[in-house]
């Protein structure tokens, strides 16, 4: 085995590790909660079948992350996420040896863009109660619907491509030619719905079910 593969694996294990014990368990006694964490891994596992694979061998498609970040909470997410790339090989998603760099890009990067743009949503809901305009004492709903749900999203997947892009690039010939120019045409085409899809779920939570969202607390916003 190369060195740099074993290095993935050890960096995995390392994360694993630490989800693990961060994770509390308990919640899982919630058959409610579990329940919802088995229908989030089967919807991931199904969003990511949907896929288109380029010649250079590269695979795009939806992630769902940012979704499962405003819901369960970034270490649930991280969870569901990388239980996903462990199954998705045995339903042609993916393969067995590249699951460390599919956690890093799929589920890692994802979730780390998804929280920068909460603590944005928080922190300019956080102006705008202090400025008070138009007498403003709660935040504005609207703000964790398009940040972190539409917009987070968008760039969530973006950062996932140009990483996964990145690291294939400095692992082959380094040399730029027009098929990576295709490639990163594909970004916009790929980031707007992702966005769509996940502003759409985020929005269905807030006006019916906000208790499920672990990130929105009702009453900041009413």
């Amino acid at each position: 085995m190369p060195f740099w593969v074993g290095l993935q694996w050890l960096a995995l294990a390392v994360i694993v590790f630490f989800l693990v014990a961060n994770v509390r368990f308990s919640r899982f006694q919630d058959s409610q909660f579990l329940h919802m964490c088995c229908g989030a891994l089967l919807a991931v596992l199904i969003l990511w079948r949907i896929r288109y694979e380029t010649d250079l061998g590269l695979a795009f498609h939806f992630l769902g992350i940012s979704v499962l970040v405003l819901v369960f909470h970034w270490l649930y997410a991280s969870v569901i996420g990388i239980l996903a790339c462990f199954i998705g090989p045995l339903i042609g998603v993916g393969r067995f040896e590249t699951i460390p760099m599919t956690v890093a890009f799929v589920v890692l990067v994802p979730v780390a863009v998804t929280l920068l743009f909460l603590k944005l949503e928080r922190h300019l809901n956080r102006r705008l109660i202090e400025s008070q305009v138009e007498g403003a004492q709660n935040g504005n709903f609207f703000l964790f619907i398009m940040l972190p749900g539409f917009v987070g999203a968008g760039f969530a997947i973006g950062a996932s491509m140009l990483t996964a892009f990145g690291a294939c690039w400095m692992l082959s010939e380094r040399v730029w030619s027009s098929d990576h120019a295709l490639l990163l045409s594909y970004l916009p085409l790929i980031m707007l719905p992702e966005g769509v899809i996940n502003g759409m779920l985020v929005s269905g939570f807030v006006a019916f079910w906000p208790e499920k969202l672990n990130a929105f607390h009702e009453e900041d916003y009413s």
